[in-house]
Protein backbone atom coordinates (compact mmCIF):
# COMPACT_ATOMS: atom_id res chain seq x y z
CA UNK A 1 0.00 0.00 0.00
CA UNK A 2 1.41 3.52 -0.97
CA UNK A 3 1.37 5.73 1.94
CA UNK A 4 -0.86 9.22 1.30
CA UNK A 5 0.68 10.96 4.36
CA UNK A 6 4.34 11.18 6.08
CA UNK A 7 5.00 12.46 9.80
CA UNK A 8 8.35 13.85 10.60
CA UNK A 9 10.33 14.04 13.75
CA UNK A 10 12.49 17.88 13.98
CA UNK A 11 15.29 17.43 15.91
CA UNK A 12 17.93 15.85 14.04
CA UNK A 13 15.41 14.56 11.61
CA UNK A 14 15.14 18.13 9.92
CA UNK A 15 17.06 20.52 11.62
CA UNK A 16 20.47 19.67 12.33
CA UNK A 17 20.39 19.98 16.07
CA UNK A 18 23.73 18.07 17.32
CA UNK A 19 26.01 19.98 14.78
CA UNK A 20 24.60 23.51 15.54
CA UNK A 21 22.30 23.85 18.51
CA UNK A 22 24.51 21.46 20.69
CA UNK A 23 27.12 23.56 20.96
CA UNK A 24 25.18 26.37 21.99
CA UNK A 25 23.25 24.45 24.41
CA UNK A 26 27.06 23.40 26.06
CA UNK A 27 28.28 27.38 26.02
CA UNK A 28 24.74 27.92 28.17
CA UNK A 29 25.84 24.93 30.11
CA UNK A 30 29.28 26.38 31.12
CA UNK A 31 27.92 29.52 32.34
CA UNK A 32 25.30 27.80 34.62
CA UNK A 33 28.60 25.49 36.04
CA UNK A 34 29.97 28.68 36.22
CA UNK A 35 27.93 30.22 38.40
CA UNK A 36 28.60 27.34 40.82
CA UNK A 37 32.20 28.07 40.66
CA UNK A 38 32.61 24.95 38.51
CA UNK A 39 34.73 25.98 35.65
CA UNK A 40 34.97 23.72 32.16
CA UNK A 41 35.17 24.54 28.89
CA UNK A 42 32.37 24.60 26.14
CA UNK A 43 34.99 22.27 24.21
CA UNK A 44 34.93 20.17 27.57
CA UNK A 45 31.54 19.85 27.79
CA UNK A 46 30.86 19.12 24.14
CA UNK A 47 33.53 15.98 24.46
CA UNK A 48 32.05 14.69 27.68
CA UNK A 49 28.72 15.00 26.12
CA UNK A 50 30.05 12.70 22.98
CA UNK A 51 31.71 10.18 25.35
CA UNK A 52 28.66 10.01 27.48
CA UNK A 53 26.30 9.38 25.05
CA UNK A 54 28.63 6.95 22.45
CA UNK A 55 28.40 4.66 26.32
CA UNK A 56 25.03 5.92 27.49
CA UNK A 57 22.86 6.90 24.40
CA UNK A 58 19.29 6.72 26.67
CA UNK A 59 20.82 8.55 29.94
CA UNK A 60 20.49 11.82 30.63
CA UNK A 61 23.73 14.24 30.28
CA UNK A 62 22.20 16.62 32.31
CA UNK A 63 21.89 14.06 35.02
CA UNK A 64 25.22 12.65 34.57
CA UNK A 65 26.59 16.53 35.20
CA UNK A 66 25.15 17.14 38.01
CA UNK A 67 25.97 13.51 39.28
CA UNK A 68 29.08 13.92 38.53
CA UNK A 69 30.08 17.65 39.64
CA UNK A 70 27.50 19.26 42.10
CA UNK A 71 26.80 18.14 46.15
CA UNK A 72 23.89 16.29 46.96
CA UNK A 73 22.15 18.85 48.16
CA UNK A 74 22.74 21.10 45.40
CA UNK A 75 21.50 18.78 43.04
CA UNK A 76 17.65 19.13 42.13
CA UNK A 77 18.26 22.87 42.16
CA UNK A 78 21.01 22.31 39.16
CA UNK A 79 19.31 20.24 37.03
CA UNK A 80 16.39 22.10 37.13
CA UNK A 81 18.51 24.82 35.90
CA UNK A 82 20.12 22.92 33.37
CA UNK A 83 17.32 21.42 31.88
CA UNK A 84 15.37 25.38 31.28
CA UNK A 85 19.17 26.18 30.18
CA UNK A 86 18.86 23.57 27.66
CA UNK A 87 15.46 23.89 26.68
CA UNK A 88 15.45 27.73 25.69
CA UNK A 89 18.72 28.14 24.15
CA UNK A 90 18.99 31.18 21.87
CA UNK A 91 18.47 30.29 18.23
CA UNK A 92 20.87 31.35 15.58
CA UNK A 93 19.92 32.20 12.22
CA UNK A 94 19.53 30.79 9.66
CA UNK A 95 18.73 27.35 11.45
CA UNK A 96 21.16 24.22 9.17
CA UNK A 97 18.98 22.01 8.42
CA UNK A 98 19.98 18.14 8.18
CA UNK A 99 21.62 16.88 4.71
CA UNK A 100 19.26 16.92 1.72
CA UNK A 101 16.20 17.61 4.15
CA UNK A 102 14.38 20.85 1.90
CA UNK A 103 14.62 18.83 -0.83
CA UNK A 104 13.43 15.85 0.57
CA UNK A 105 10.64 18.11 2.08
CA UNK A 106 10.00 19.78 -1.59
CA UNK A 107 10.13 16.37 -3.62
CA UNK A 108 6.97 14.57 -1.40
CA UNK A 109 3.55 14.04 -2.86
CA UNK A 110 2.21 12.89 0.62
CA UNK A 111 0.53 14.96 3.18
CA UNK A 112 3.61 16.01 5.51
CA UNK A 113 3.29 16.45 9.07
CA UNK A 114 5.65 17.64 11.54
CA UNK A 115 5.38 16.18 15.47
CA UNK A 116 8.53 17.38 17.92
CA UNK A 117 8.82 17.48 21.34
CA UNK A 118 10.43 19.76 23.95
CA UNK A 119 9.48 23.07 25.24
CA UNK A 120 6.37 24.49 22.97
CA UNK A 121 8.11 28.20 22.47
CA UNK A 122 11.30 27.01 21.52
CA UNK A 123 10.29 24.01 19.16
CA UNK A 124 8.08 27.14 18.01
CA UNK A 125 10.97 29.68 17.11
CA UNK A 126 12.43 26.74 15.34
CA UNK A 127 9.78 25.80 12.83
CA UNK A 128 9.86 29.66 11.87
CA UNK A 129 13.14 30.33 11.87
CA UNK A 130 13.95 27.03 9.55
CA UNK A 131 10.81 28.09 7.50
CA UNK A 132 9.86 24.42 7.69
CA UNK A 133 6.38 25.30 7.99
CA UNK A 134 5.66 25.69 4.82
CA UNK A 135 6.14 21.90 3.62
CA UNK A 136 3.32 20.61 6.46
CA UNK A 137 -0.12 20.80 6.90
CA UNK A 138 0.15 21.18 10.63
CA UNK A 139 2.35 20.78 12.93
CA UNK A 140 2.30 19.53 17.00
CA UNK A 141 4.52 19.39 20.00
CA UNK A 142 4.46 17.03 22.45
CA UNK A 143 5.59 17.96 26.03
CA UNK A 144 5.82 16.75 29.86
CA UNK A 145 3.76 20.18 30.71
CA UNK A 146 0.56 19.24 28.57
CA UNK A 147 0.89 15.53 29.60
CA UNK A 148 1.09 15.12 25.65
CA UNK A 149 3.07 12.18 24.12
CA UNK A 150 3.90 11.49 20.25
CA UNK A 151 1.74 8.47 20.59
CA UNK A 152 -1.22 10.95 21.47
CA UNK A 153 -0.12 13.01 18.28
CA UNK A 154 0.06 10.36 16.33
CA UNK A 155 -3.39 8.79 17.29
CA UNK A 156 -4.58 12.48 16.73
CA UNK A 157 -3.87 13.02 13.19
CA UNK A 158 -4.50 8.94 11.70
CA UNK A 159 -7.98 9.17 13.53
CA UNK A 160 -10.08 6.95 11.78
CA UNK A 161 -7.80 6.60 8.59
CA UNK A 162 -5.32 3.10 8.19
CA UNK A 163 -1.79 2.89 9.93
CA UNK A 164 -0.52 1.60 7.38
CA UNK A 165 -0.99 4.27 5.10
CA UNK A 166 1.17 6.27 6.95
CA UNK A 167 4.54 6.52 7.49
CA UNK A 168 6.82 8.12 10.69
CA UNK A 169 10.41 9.09 10.26
CA UNK A 170 12.30 10.07 12.91
CA UNK A 171 16.13 9.42 14.90
CA UNK A 172 14.79 8.13 18.48
CA UNK A 173 14.08 4.53 18.14
CA UNK A 174 13.20 5.10 21.74
CA UNK A 175 10.45 7.48 21.12
CA UNK A 176 9.00 8.57 17.67
CA UNK A 177 9.86 5.05 16.13
CA UNK A 178 8.71 2.93 19.10
CA UNK A 179 5.30 5.35 19.18
CA UNK A 180 5.13 4.38 15.55
CA UNK A 181 5.05 0.69 15.89
CA UNK A 182 2.94 0.67 19.11
CA UNK A 183 0.23 2.13 16.74
CA UNK A 184 0.86 -0.45 13.68
CA UNK A 185 2.13 2.24 11.77
CA UNK A 186 5.14 2.05 9.49
CA UNK A 187 8.78 3.74 10.39
CA UNK A 188 11.64 4.91 9.84
CA UNK A 189 14.90 4.85 11.65
CA UNK A 190 17.15 7.99 10.18
CA UNK A 191 20.48 7.38 11.62
CA UNK A 192 21.74 11.00 12.18
CA UNK A 193 23.04 12.75 15.33
CA UNK A 194 23.94 11.80 19.06
CA UNK A 195 21.15 8.68 19.13
CA UNK A 196 22.28 7.12 15.90
CA UNK A 197 24.25 4.40 18.11
CA UNK A 198 20.66 3.29 19.96
CA UNK A 199 20.16 0.05 19.54
CA UNK A 200 16.91 -1.35 19.61
CA UNK A 201 16.21 -3.48 22.99
CA UNK A 202 12.68 -4.98 21.66
CA UNK A 203 10.68 -5.31 18.71
CA UNK A 204 8.77 -1.85 19.51
CA UNK A 205 11.78 -0.50 18.84
CA UNK A 206 13.27 -2.55 14.98
CA UNK A 207 12.06 0.50 12.54
CA UNK A 208 10.76 -1.00 9.26
CA UNK A 209 13.42 1.09 7.38
CA UNK A 210 16.83 2.41 8.26
CA UNK A 211 18.48 5.24 6.60
CA UNK A 212 21.90 7.07 6.45
CA UNK A 213 20.48 9.26 4.57
CA UNK A 214 16.84 11.37 4.26
CA UNK A 215 17.33 10.98 0.09
CA UNK A 216 16.31 7.54 0.84
CA UNK A 217 12.85 8.39 2.04
CA UNK A 218 12.36 9.28 -1.35
CA UNK A 219 12.21 5.70 -2.80
CA UNK A 220 10.94 4.13 0.14
CA UNK A 221 7.43 6.61 -0.52
CA UNK A 222 7.43 5.81 -4.20
CA UNK A 223 6.53 1.80 -3.25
Amino acid sequence: MAYTDVIFDLDDTLINTTDQLIPIAMEILKDVMLSYEISITTDELLQLRKEFYNRNPRDSFNTHLVNTFFNLDEKSEVLKKLHEAFYNIPLPEPLMLTPNAEDVLKNLQQDLHLVTSGSYVTQEKKIKLSKLDRYFLSWQCASDEKSLSKSDIFKNIIQNKDPKSFLVIGNRIDNEIKAANQLKIDSCWYMFGEYKNLSPLNELENPKYQIESLKQVLSICQQ
